[in-house]
């Protein structure tokens, strides 16, 4: 395993890159992230893995400024929260993909 700096900024991406309605699958510091831009024109960031079946992300679908997982269309906001669910006892509240800090 490389070691890395850690309080340090690093560039995950170049604006054209994040266009649109488009998801970006990158690794960064040897860990898996999503980064997508919101409807508002800011940057969201979170792990690309679903906590439930650990499915990426990246293969998912935008939903507005949530991300759906491909597997069970659970919905994840920018800052990783569960806010959506498919079934009808509604999102979960522990379930959670990390957001970048």
């Amino acid at each position: 395993m490389t070691a890395y700096v850690k309080n340090l900024w690093y560039m995950a991406a170049w604006a054209d890159e994040i266009a649109g309605e488009a998801l970006l699958a990158r690794t960064l510091l040897g860990k898996p992230w999503l980064i997508w831009r919101k409807a508002d024109g800011t940057y969201a960031m979170i792990a690309d893995r679903c906590p439930h079946r650990f499915v990426p992300l990246s293969m998912g679908k935008r939903a507005g400024d949530m991300v759906q997982c491909r597997y069970h269309g659970l919905g994840f906001d920018g800052t990783g929260a569960c806010v959506h669910s498919p079934f009808p006892d509604g999102p979960p509240t522990h379930v959670s993909a990390p957001a970048a800090r």
